[in-house]
């Protein structure tokens, strides 16, 4: 357990950028376990303390700026740690972060644009099938014709959408998909998940054929490879 009080007297950490970090702050840049988690509520300093751990490492145990690396889920909150970050320590988002495992290993992907799925989504209740059709009627409990354009379409669309980018993060595959299928009671998410696994197909055979990778991909792929071949990397701290 970390003796607060006499954490209190170094000056190291009365002035991080120009602010001054709390007692807990402070045991979190102290911390050297393998594995820390700070749970941390908005606006409580997660992204000061992270900068000041940062520093810490870099003054206090001579960790050199290449050994450390910081990961965030979005591009605004990498760029806000790059700017505030004053050290060149590789700041990145877990994409990012991806795409070079892949490309250090001699990968080649175009990215595909998220715009595709929504594109698929639509061609796919454009196209005249009897059976879709027929399932978006029962689906709908209206007439077909009632149901084009309609506020609900919009509403299912979106929701296949949310869904196939759910499944993909999960790295959850189509046969998988299959089985709930067939464990459904409900017509309705029998229904759906018809939808789904037929626009699903539709994506990955197109992403397939123009050798393209989504955002999701980039996660799995270069995960798949790891666990296979492992991760050769510089750094010391995560």
């Amino acid at each position: 357990m970390f003796k607060f009080k006499s954490l209190n007297k170094d000056s190291f950490f009365d002035d991080i950028y120009g602010k001054k970090l709390d007692k807990y702050q402070k045991k979190v840049v102290l911390d050297n376990s393998d594995r820390l988690l700070v749970v941390a509520g908005a606006g409580s300093g997660k992204t000061l303390t992270i900068i000041a751990k940062v520093k810490y490492l870099i003054e206090r145990c001579g960790i050199k700026e290449r050994e450390i690396l910081c990961l965030s889920f979005t591009n605004e909150t990498v760029n806000n740690l790059k700017d505030k970050v004053k050290y060149n320590v590789d700041v990145l988002t877990f994409h990012k972060l991806a795409l070079r495992i892949l490309e250090n290993n001699g990968f080649s992907y175009k990215i595909s644009s998220d715009t595709l799925i929504n594109y698929i989504v639509n061609e796919f209740f454009l196209i005249d099938d009897n059976i879709s059709k027929n399932m978006l009627v029962e689906y709908f409990n209206k007439k077909y014709d009632e149901i084009l354009n309609s506020k609900e379409l919009i509403i299912l669309k979106n929701n296949l959408v949310s869904f196939i980018k759910m499944v993909k993060c999960n790295n959850i595959s189509l046969d998988r998909i299959r089985k709930i299928r067939n464990r459904c009671f409900s017509s309705k998410d029998k229904i759906f998940l018809y939808f789904a696994l037929s626009i699903f197909s539709l994506y990955e055979e197109e992403l397939f054929s123009e050798y393209n990778i989504d955002f999701d991909d980039m996660i799995i792929y270069a995960t798949n490879f790891i666990k296979k071949y492992g991760f050769s990397h510089k750094y010391r701290y995560i």
